[in-house]
């Protein structure tokens, strides 16, 4: 398959599928983070009849500057846009990885390649536990503050709540009464904020 295929499949479903074509990846252009944190690599590709475009690869697995002037199998989907008052045609979609030199299935894909969720390949995933244990700290402070059951009238005592809230594992080594102990506060009160004094 070729850019043809993919602008004819935009043309059938307005983008919703994509197409598997095979082509030559002659520039990797550029990466970054989509709005919502997603990595894109912008490439270059040329197809089996010589037509090169621009391309936005999504997902964590992107080639290299190893795979240039190689093979490929790429996912892609049209997309129709307006710059400064001139019509254009995207493309956008997934790398399908090293091509053995014959084309697979041409089978259009279920659903485009911006709204398909790539596998997380190597990421960490967020310890949820120490989020929810954080989030509670940050509660029962809250409540025991607002109660009067804890004391928090200083600079310092902010600090040291929001390092309990925050670190609680490290501040419960570093102070030897743990989350009673309020740290003495230094500062110079002797005068009121101009912000605090009647105009």
């Amino acid at each position: 398959m070729n850019f043809q295929a993919v602008d004819n499949q935009f043309s059938a479903d307005n983008g919703k599928n994509s197409v598997r074509i095979q082509g030559t990846l002659l520039e990797i252009k550029g990466q970054g983070l989509t709005k919502n944190g997603k990595p894109y690599t912008d490439v270059q590709v040329q197809d089996g009849n010589g037509v090169k475009h621009k391309v936005r690869l999504y997902g964590d697995k992107m080639p290299t500057v190893q795979n240039l002037n190689t093979q490929h199998f790429f996912d892609i989907s049209a997309y129709k846009g307006d710059y400064q008052g001139k019509p254009y045609t995207g493309y956008s979609g997934f790398w399908g990885g090293l091509s053995t030199g014959t084309a697979q299935s041409t089978q259009p894909q279920s659903t485009a390649p911006a709204q398909r969720q790539a596998a997380s390949s190597g990421k960490q995933e967020p310890d949820w536990d120490k989020i929810a244990e954080g989030k509670v700290r940050s509660i029962i402070v809250c409540a025991g503050i607002q109660s009067g059951q804890l004391e928090c009238k200083t600079p310092a005592a902010v600090d040291y709540w929001t390092d309990f809230v925050m670190r609680h594992e490290d501040i419960q080594k570093e102070t030897e009464n743990g989350p009673d102990y309020l740290p003495e506060d230094t500062t110079d009160y002797s005068q009121e904020p101009a912000w605090m004094q009647e105009p």
